[in-house]
């Protein structure tokens, strides 16, 4: 098993006040639903949720993401989240912003370091897949989210 670390930010515009984007990005059951290989969502606490993704395999490699995140929000303008356990290390952020038309801007970040099943030697050659998964992975869940909310009015 060998930890590789990718990073990715994705910007969404979504036609929908501030508020409204960061309340829903808050709703971490409805909103994890979204995230493209989701397998389920389970909330262990207030703040605390459980991934698990479905199983991902590239040639020979097979991974499947099982991981604890806690997220805290300041209510305005940022919903952040660290692992807690797991095969995944994920921190990031959404951050969202008001931007002219009355659209908001949304901002996510993430990095991740995902324990894969392969072999040390093999890191430099897996790390470029890795990072492709992860960037396709985050904008096809800021598109999601755009389009969820959009669609909720």
């Amino acid at each position: 098993m060998t930890w590789i670390a990718t990073r990715t930010e994705q910007t969404v515009i979504i036609a929908a006040p501030p508020a409204r984007v960061l309340a829903f990005l808050d709703d971490i059951e409805v909103c994890a639903r979204l995230f493209p290989n989701l397998a389920r969502v389970e909330r262990q606490s207030e703040t605390v949720y459980r991934w698990v993704m479905a199983e991902r395999t590239h040639g020979p490699v097979k991974f499947t993401g099982d991981y604890v995140l806690a997220y805290a929000t300041n209510g305005h303008d940022e919903l952040t989240w660290r692992a807690v356990s797991g095969n995944v290390r994920s921190t990031g952020w959404w951050r969202v912003a008001a931007a002219p038309g009355g659209v908001t801007r949304a901002t996510m970040h993430l990095e991740n370091e995902a324990d894969l099943p392969v072999p040390g030697l093999f890191k430099a050659v897996a790390r470029p897949f890795a990072q492709r998964e992860v960037e396709q992975l985050v904008r096809g869940y800021a598109e999601n989210i755009r389009r969820a909310i959009e669609a909720a009015g």
